[in-house]
């Protein structure tokens, strides 16, 4: 199972993330995240960011669709618009949610120089 804290507790740090906590330890979620896991061969912090990715990739694309299908509307074309701009309705506050999640993101570290022993020159 790949996350290590039980959905009944509650979060010391930040409370907002529960009912995200809920979700991802529903059985059906977990099951399908490890089934991924497993069938891919790839570890999390490799299919994790993929996932987000093509999630963004797709959002992008929708959102192109709904402006190309107003351009061809503003042209005179007889365009559906439904299906455009109900895939954009979902697209965009995904791409929001992403980036607004980059752009909260901690930095990644770099290794540090290992500290010398408190021990290592004394007498």
């Amino acid at each position: 199972m790949p996350f290590h804290r039980a959905a009944g507790i509650k979060s010391l740090v930040n409370a907002q993330l529960d009912n995200l906590r809920a979700i991802l330890f529903l059985p059906t979620f977990y099951t399908a995240w490890e089934r991924l896991l497993v069938g891919s061969g790839l570890s999390t912090s490799v299919l994790f960011p993929a996932l987000v990715g093509s999630f963004a990739v797709t959002a992008v694309a929708s959102t192109g669709s709904l402006v190309s299908a107003l351009l061809a509307e503003a042209r005179g074309e007889d365009v559906n618009l439904l299906l455009p701009a109900a895939s954009a309705l979902i697209a965009i506050p995904s791409l929001i949610v992403i980036f607004y999640g980059l752009a909260l993101a901690p930095k990644p570290q770099t290794a540090a120089a290992p500290r010398e022993s408190l021990s290592e020159g004394r007498p």
